[in-house]
């Protein structure tokens, strides 16, 4: 855990300040490392984008989607937008599912997000989401 802590701050480090848009953000995001508070549920989960994968598209639209077994997925979605002239956005994710197979349940997934953008190049993004660090990688740009 300190290891990697190290390695991100180095990389926030190195942002020196860069402002980010929505643009740069437009892509499908996989996780691949995040703090985790213990007792979250998977609608929580899924609304904040702490598992699996992201897709953030132009104009704002956000689906988060996660499998955590076999023939299952819960998904999230809302849109982001930014606040103001600093490295902060606005996520409000409204609707989710659970989906078993062929057959899909409303999930509960409605949540309001501040997340900041701490580091942000072609393949990674740093960002805080509430208390949680996440860590992306950009897997494709917009189609």
């Amino acid at each position: 855990m300190f290891l990697a802590r190290q390695v991100i701050d180095d990389f926030i480090s190195s942002q020196n300040g860069a402002e980010v848009d929505l643009d740069i953000l437009v892509g499908e995001w996989q996780l691949l490392w995040g703090t985790q508070t213990e007792g979250e549920s998977w609608s929580t989960l899924a609304s904040t984008g702490l598992k699996d994968f992201q897709i953030i598209k132009e104009g704002g639209q956000l689906k988060n989607s996660v499998s955590p077994f076999p023939g299952v997925s819960l998904s999230a979605r809302g849109n982001i937008c930014k606040t103001g002239n600093n490295n902060t956005f606005s996520v409000s994710m409204k609707e989710g599912a659970i989906r078993f197979g062929g057959v899909q349940f409303p999930l509960d997934a409605e949540g309001e997000f501040v997340m900041e953008i701490l580091y942000i190049d072609n393949k990674i993004r740093i960002s805080r989401l509430n208390q949680h660090i996440l860590v992306h990688l950009r897997i494709a740009n917009a189609a």
